[in-house]
């Protein structure tokens, strides 16, 4: 929530200067027609007076507004949207100052060097600048002249949200915490000590030999199973401010019930270091919290990969000359002639014999 990105300062330019201009010019020429007609010196003289003073009172108070310096000296901690809270301004000059960014009065300075500006805080967030916008008409009155500043704060100023209808944000239980590691003062449980009486102590809670051995009156201190925490998560939609707004005044609202009912409540929310997860120990701690929250990160879509056909593995066709090799079958393989005898030899046919070796041959044969 920062002005400076919205609105900027600006040079110091006159404000509705057609009427004074216009004025000033038709006195100067009527005067100017009276010495004419008149003729009389001392007419003329108190004419180019007259014409110097109204210059003056139109160029002057652009310079007082150019020269003059401000700064912010102080600012609240906290606010809450719709609260009227206060800037301590300090300047150089008497003028008149407004708040453009957050909203507020026009407020005259006078000759205190110091002034407080109010201003009512339009949204949730964190304000870190402030836009002014600083005018003057001095010395005469005659034209306003106004120029626009942009201040930083002295300290960081958190909005948190107004309390809305319970049900925007998430609760859960957190059931890690036994009673047994915690415990919180109760009214009726175990003992656990003894203190001074204060005022709405029962009476049966006196402890006698304590009040005797102090000398004041002293009561039973009592103990008992503190309840589990509940967990609130802030969940704020993003590109939407309004949105955010009412989901963060929903979170406070969930926080103040659980609260009111004497329950812990931890608080879940993600600032600009990330998520952070801590208790809570009020409404003002919930508020301030929520102030800086920031809306959640949109998820990306998730893309599903497209099935694709399993093509099956092409299959070259055997080449010509496999083919045509003797000893090969048709489809590639050894034929009956040429293939592998019974126990791995060359047959006599050029195969392998049964003895592994070269078969014998025969006598007579032809070599």
């Amino acid at each position: 929530m920062s002005p400076g990105a919205q609105l900027r300062g600006f040079p110091p330019r006159p404000r509705r200067a057609a009427g004074p201009v216009a004025g000033v010019v038709v006195a100067l020429l009527a005067w100017a027609a009276v010495a004419h007609n008149s003729g009389v010196g001392w007419v003329q003289a108190l004419g180019a007076l007259l014409a110097g003073i109204f210059l003056i009172g139109l160029v002057m108070p652009g310079l007082v507004v150019w020269r003059v310096r401000c700064r912010l000296i102080d600012a609240p901690s906290d606010t809450v949207v719709g609260a009227e809270e206060a800037l301590t301004l300090e300047v150089s000059a008497p003028v008149a100052v407004q708040l453009l960014f957050p909203p507020g009065p026009e407020v005259i300075t006078g000759r205190h060097r110091s002034c407080r500006i109010p201003f009512i805080a339009p949204r949730r967030g964190v304000l870190d600048h402030a836009v002014l916008q600083v005018a003057s008409a001095a010395p005469f009155g005659l034209l306003w002249w106004t120029k626009g500043v942009v201040l930083p704060l002295p300290r960081p100023v958190a909005v948190a949200p107004l309390r809305g209808e319970p049900g925007g944000a998430h609760d859960s239980v957190d059931g890690a915490l036994g009673d047994d590691r915690s415990r919180s003062d109760q009214r009726i449980g175990d003992s656990r000590g003894v203190r001074p009486y204060q005022p709405g102590d029962r009476r049966h809670w006196v402890h006698w030999p304590a009040t005797a051995h102090t000398g004041r009156l002293m009561v039973r201190e009592m103990e008992g199973p503190a309840p589990h925490p509940v967990t609130v998560r802030a969940i704020l939609p993003p590109d939407d401010p309004d949105a955010a707004d009412v989901a963060a005044s929903q979170a406070l609202a969930s926080v103040a019930e659980h609260l009111s009912r004497g329950r812990p409540v931890v608080l879940v929310t993600r600032e600009q270091r990330g998520e952070v997860v801590t208790p809570v120990s009020g409404i003002s701690d919930a508020g301030r919290r929520l102030a800086w929250a920031l809306p959640s990160t949109p998820l990306p879509p998730v893309r599903r990969p497209r099935a694709r056909r399993a093509r099956p593995p092409a299959v070259a066709p055997p080449s010509p000359d496999v083919l045509d090799r003797p000893g090969r079958a048709p489809d590639g393989g050894l034929a009956p002639d040429g293939g592998l005898a019974p126990d791995g030899g060359l047959a006599p046919d050029g195969g392998l014999a049964p003895d592994g070796g070269r078969g014998h041959r025969v006598k007579g044969s032809p070599k």
